[in-house]
């Protein structure tokens, strides 16, 4: 609790599994630093490619204001938005294999 003064946690209840989430805000009067309908899903499958861990290694130093909290969630919302263009670049580039692999055996 030294290194996050003001978390917040909150255990949250589920009525179909015996697993329960947790959710953790390390500054509750801030805003999530990235709003969105669908939630942020790490893939494991993402670990160990060259593009993710040269993404990683790139912007997490990056330094920003906003002391230990600040620091911490500011890194994360940049590396959660770059993330996810990541897989939509990843997913994009499956497609258009997928797409020229069966347009091969059409002709």
């Amino acid at each position: 609790m030294k290194v996050f003064p003001i978390a917040q946690v909150t255990y949250l209840s589920t009525a179909f599994s015996d697993h329960s989430p947790i959710l953790v805000r390390l500054d509750p009067a801030q805003p999530d630093p990235i709003p969105s309908n669908k939630p942020f899903r790490f893939e494991a499958a993402w670990a160990g490619q060259e593009e993710y861990d040269s993404l990683i290694h790139t912007r997490w130093p990056e330094n920003d204001e906003g002391g230990r909290n600040g620091l911490f969630l500011s890194r994360l919302a940049k590396c959660r938005a770059d993330m996810k263009a990541f897989n939509a670049r990843r997913k994009k580039n499956g497609a258009r294999k997928q797409i020229t692999r069966l347009e091969k055996r059409l002709i």
